[in-house]
């Protein structure tokens, strides 16, 4: 039994499976997860690759894509111009199947997304690489203080994986970090990042930073007859134009949507900006249209966002998935 002024329970020792003895196991199977164990199969090391998803691609794969293309945002952003002399090796040949199966800069995020995470599955396939899906890298196998392997939670229960190498994809370094490797895992503002960070995210009063997206997308919208209501030159009534100057929602869209966004506040609390908590703000960005009636948004949370917070994860995630509901 336990009391509420308990801290820690103690964990009953019990026997973990042992699933498979590899060469290489690979926790997280976003871009650099997923390139990771390609290349150690293609170098005959017998690889085991782990996500919590049940595909491959990380925020390029199931989490859609990056700002509506396969190479992310504007031009500026794509290609040759954020990679120095482009996409080569494993990079490239990924980038050149995905655009020989899809068209990334026309077609509707959906089918971006499961087509990269096919050709990435494909060339794991290919390369001998095992993919464990929908489970988690939980702990670090450590003999000494060195990492031996993975323990993984499965819908089989508790595994354990020994493995030569650990390589740590989960982009929170949650492996290392339960690991206690040394590492600096909160990093204050420096005014001298300058251009590689956007300005609204260069925030001072935030002892860390970090954001998260939610990528809402909806089918069976009329975006012609949408254009056609955003562009009306309205009057707003006065009570629409105290709201507004209260809220700024025209700061960000169309002067016509103000009236619909003050009804949807009034009944149901609607924001396209909200509060999670303290220095942790949600925005909505990134509205596109991916055609054939599919248009999809962001819902953002940026801020003293502390990815080890099981708790707060959970308040930002609930957050904004009822913001994009809404919105």
């Amino acid at each position: 039994m336990f009391n509420e002024k308990q801290e820690f329970l103690v964990e009953p020792e019990k026997k973990v499976p042992l699933y498979r003895k590899v060469d290489v196991v690979v926790a997280g199977s976003g871009i650099c997860g997923s390139f990771a164990a390609i290349a150690a199969g293609r170098n005959g090391a017998k690889t085991v690759l782990i996500d919590r998803f049940g595909a491959m691609g990380g925020n390029i794969g199931p989490a859609m894509i990056v700002a509506g293309t396969l190479l992310g945002g504007p031009p500026v952003y794509r290609g040759e111009d954020s990679v120095l002399g482009g996409f080569t090796g494993i990079s490239g040949e990924f980038k050149k199947r995905v655009e020989d199966l899809v068209d990334p800069y026309r077609t509707p995020h959906p089918s971006l997304s499961f087509g990269s995470s096919y050709v990435l599955s494909e060339m794991a396939r290919e390369a001998g690489v095992e993919f464990i899906t929908s489970s988690y890298a939980a702990d670090p196998i450590i003999e000494g203080n060195t990492v031996k392997g993975l323990f993984v939670e499965t819908c089989s229960g508790r595994i354990a994986v020994p493995s030569r190498v650990v390589i740590d994809s989960t982009g929170e370094a949650s492996i290392a970090a339960r690991a206690k490797a040394p590492m600096i895992r909160h990093t204050a503002y420096d005014p001298s990042w300058g251009r590689m960070v956007c300005p609204p995210m260069n925030n001072p009063e935030c002892a860390f930073w970090n954001d998260t997206h939610l990528l809402v997308v909806m089918a069976g919208v009329d975006y012609k007859k949408f254009e056609e209501y955003r562009k009306k030159d309205i009057e707003l009534s006065p009570e629409d134009e105290k709201w507004d100057a209260h809220w700024g929602f025209s700061k960000g869209l169309p002067k016509a949507l103000v009236p619909a966004a003050r009804r949807a506040f009034e009944k149901d609390g609607f924001r396209i900006h909200g509060d999670i908590e303290k220095k942790v703000p949600t925005y909505i960005s990134g509205f596109g249209n991916g055609g054939k009636g599919v248009v999809s948004f962001r819902v953002a949370a940026r801020g003293e966002i502390d990815c080890d917070d099981v708790g707060q994860m959970s308040r930002i995630e609930n957050f904004v998935r009822k913001q994009g509901y809404y919105y």
